[in-house]
């Protein structure tokens, strides 16, 4: 009995996330005949395809980034969280690059935006530096 129970204990997180794999691609099958069954099967298929990549790609990207924005667009599908992902990044990268006289803009543009996301943050620092 005890080996039944040690290959179950050690099966169980496989199990797990045999279980929450085929969750997410549930709800993207739902998601995309929600918003795409209209246009046809190829769309669907398209849609399902492009949004089982984005969440899989998603796993390597800082969880806060892809918390952020999934909070904000996963309605939109993962595919969509993933273009705000990597808008994102790439706006930290840029924001990180300036020079650091700039501290004070970024942190006030941080507070103006809130939880929008690096991109807009990015955006009103680079407005505020083209103004001049």
């Amino acid at each position: 009995m005890l080996p039944v129970l040690f290959a179950a204990a050690l099966l169980s997180p496989f199990a797990s996330f045999a279980d929450e794999a085929e969750e997410l691609k549930a709800s993207i099958v739902v998601r995309c005949i929600y918003h795409a069954g209209e246009f046809g099967n190829q769309l669907v298929d398209i849609c399902v395809r492009d949004d089982l990549a984005a969440a899989q790609a998603l796993r390597k990207y800082p969880a806060a980034i892809v918390d952020n924005c999934a909070g904000r667009m996963q309605d939109d599908g993962w595919t969509r969280v993933k273009m705000c992902a990597d808008e994102d990044m790439a706006a930290e990268k840029a924001l990180a690059g300036l020079d650091p006289q700039h501290g004070s803009l970024v942190a006030e543009c941080r507070a103006k935006t809130g939880r929008s996301g690096s991109a807009k943050v990015r955006a009103c620092v680079d407005a505020a530096l083209n103004k001049d």
